[in-house]
């Protein structure tokens, strides 16, 4: 069915996070291939969100073959697969250009991109914090061995970091299930360093000292 300017169509917002009711501004048809029984073409809709006013594109392609054919439907920016933490909004600005670019390889499907994106930003996690030891894995086991995680999170780590490093050297292709919980070792981790140590401070900042105890009299000093 033709798109018109005017009409009102459910689609994801890169700002809002999730789908929404968005506005076609502008729309344009084109011909790729037409008079036969295969036909293709393609729709550009320019769409405007209701909500917050941010601009995308629905690009729609279509084929008929003997009168039938599924559209496919790209957006762009594509949908959101997976939530920023509160802390990476907010976190060191040394991360924030590699954690955009990891999570916006996520919402493209890019799977092998994404593990490598994930095991890039661990290991500069590790070098400061605790400084380069020489190697990735030299770094992963200092960083440990100060006391950023435990035996557990060691464990998870290496798998996802092994994981990360077929991706480069094996043409390992991870699917979405571990991408997912690839992600959230990586946000504990990386949360429990950059957002819960500051909200701890704050919660020792406001806990008032403990008094001293009265000792009774005749025990030692």
């Amino acid at each position: 069915m033709p798109s018109s300017v005017g009409e009102r169509v459910q689609a994801p917002c890169a700002l809002c996070w999730h789908g929404t009711f968005h506005e076609i501004i502008h729309t344009r048809r084109v011909e790729r291939q037409r008079g036969t029984e295969f036909e293709h073409h393609e729709t550009y809709d320019t769409l405007q969100c209701r909500g917050c006013d941010t601009i995308s594109l629905r690009h729609t392609n279509e084929w008929t073959h003997m009168g039938s054919g599924e559209p496919i439907v790209f957006f762009h920016p594509s949908a959101k697969s997976r939530w920023w933490p509160d802390w990476a909004v907010n976190g060191p600005e040394a991360f924030q250009g590699l954690l955009a670019e990891v999570y916006s390889a996520n919402d493209e499907k890019l799977h092998r991109l994404t593990i490598m994106g994930i095991r890039a930003i661990l290991e500069q996690v590790f070098i400061s914090k605790t400084g380069d030891h020489g190697s990735f894995w030299r770094n992963m086991e200092e960083f440990k061995s100060q006391g950023y995680i435990s035996l557990i999170e060691f464990d998870q780590l290496r798998a996802v970091l092994d994981a990360g490093d077929a991706a480069i050297h094996r043409a390992f292709d991870p699917e979405e299930i571990e991408i997912s919980t690839a992600f959230e070792v990586m946000e504990r981790i990386l949360g429990s360093i950059f957002k819960h140590a500051e909200d701890i401070e704050q919660i020792s900042a406001r806990v008032p000292p403990r008094r001293p105890r009265n000792k009774p009299p005749g025990s030692p000093a």
